[in-house]
């Protein structure tokens, strides 16, 4: 897929898709991953366990709070995710929460989770896209799960699985 995404210090304008965990060139991906992640997790969801095709890996690290390591992990993801084409939609939850379609669907609650990103802001395609602030050296968004995109189609989706 062609879109010219600059995020922070990086670019990238052809991104390759992925449709499941076991695909080769995300399993090499991991491999890169793993090693800046000691002592996080990291847990997976959206289109790569869904088996359609996906141009980003959805995400969230659950672990310390320690600013600077956080930080550092996302740079670190970000360069790596860029140099394999892959957008990483990859955030750390800053309050450990993870949110899961199952339990969405028994009860109807919304979660509300804060996370710190990489940076606060993208440009797509020329778009400037601007949702976080600076908090505590980290920048902070919230987000509502589910999204009104995900409550509309037709689909069950899966919770999220811990990959490391």
């Amino acid at each position: 897929m062609k879109k010219l995404i600059e995020y922070g210090d990086y670019s990238c304008a052809e991104w390759n898709g992925i449709t499941h965990l076991e695909d080769p060139m995300f399993q090499k991906w991991l491999e890169k991953i793993r090693p800046i992640l000691n002592g996080y997790e990291l847990w997976v969801y959206g289109g790569i366990l869904e088996d359609w095709l996906t141009f980003d890996i959805d995400a969230t690290l659950i672990g310390p709070k320690d600013p600077q390591r956080i930080n550092q992990m996302l740079k670190d993801i970000v360069r790596i995710s860029f140099d394999y084409g892959y957008f990483p939609d990859i955030k750390y939850s800053i309050d450990g929460k993870i949110f899961n379609w199952s339990h969405w669907e028994r009860t109807g609650e919304y979660t509300e989770i804060k996370y710190a990103y990489y940076k606060p802001s993208m440009t797509v395609n020329g778009k400037f896209i601007e949702w976080g602030t600076l908090e505590d050296d980290l920048y902070i968004g919230t987000r509502i799960w589910p999204m009104k995109k995900q409550i509309h189609k037709d689909h069950i989706y899966k919770d999220p699985i811990q990959i490391t």
